[in-house]
């Protein structure tokens, strides 16, 4: 089982953040709403709480008292967990790609004074960052657009680089074409954390037995934190 995590950039134009935190309080979750917000706690520097989405699915199920085919109303329940970083305005969502784009595109109801963006940070920096730091770890794929076979045919290409020494040489030949790079962390157990970086601030985690989700997504938050501290 895996986790996706998507990064992005928050900037408040004129209101202070407590307008954000009002906000998420006005549009807290009931039986009532169709989305909203729960467990919303703060401090200083962050905010943290869970946006939930639920959506009516019908079933066809057999009535034995009239001998009928009865259309059934049920509903299905999406879960996004959020973390916001107050001093580098970092929005952190952890959740299915439509349950975030919902939570995101609630967000930008929220006011004219909130803009959202991208977290373009390209993977090419996170390693570099990881290689500074002395952090250990190995690049397993680099997914390139428009690979140039020759000067007729190109096309999307997968390269598996794990162990071969001119990985990052890669990187730097294909800096403007790589959508997403594949690499292990060997520093945080026993067997390497899978994790797979987009161009887009999203990034997909591999699980691992011997480490929760939250010492894997707390590392990850340091990771990203860092980089935008030096970027």
């Amino acid at each position: 089982m895996s986790t996706t995590v998507f990064y992005k950039k928050l900037i408040i134009k004129n209101s202070g953040w407590d307008y954000l935190l009002k906000f998420f309080i006005e549009k807290q979750y009931s039986s009532e709403r169709k989305s909203g917000f729960l467990t919303i706690s703060s401090g200083h520097d962050y905010y943290e709480f869970n946006y939930i989405y639920r959506q009516p699915v019908y079933i066809w199920q057999y009535n034995f008292k009239t001998g009928t085919i009865d259309k059934v109303e049920s509903f299905t329940t999406e879960l996004a967990e959020v973390y916001i970083d107050k001093r580098l305005g970092l929005l952190e969502a952890r959740g299915k790609k439509t349950v975030v784009s919902k939570f995101i595109n609630e967000l930008h109801l929220s006011g004219k004074d909130l803009v959202i963006d991208d977290l373009e940070v390209h993977p090419k920096v996170i390693l570099r960052y990881l290689g500074h730091n002395g952090l250990d770890f190995s690049i397993t794929r680099v997914r390139i657009r428009d690979f140039q076979i020759n000067e007729n045919i190109s096309g999307n290409c997968t390269l598996r680089v794990k162990g071969y020494k001119e990985s990052l040489q890669i990187i730097e030949d294909y800096y403007e074409q790589i959508d997403c790079i594949n690499f292990e962390l060997n520093y945080l157990s026993n067997k390497p954390v899978n994790v797979t970086i987009y161009k887009t601030g999203r990034m997909v985690i591999g699980k691992v037995e011997d480490l929760t989700d939250k010492d894997i997504l707390e590392e990850l938050r340091k990771i990203v934190s860092g980089v935008i501290k030096n970027v």
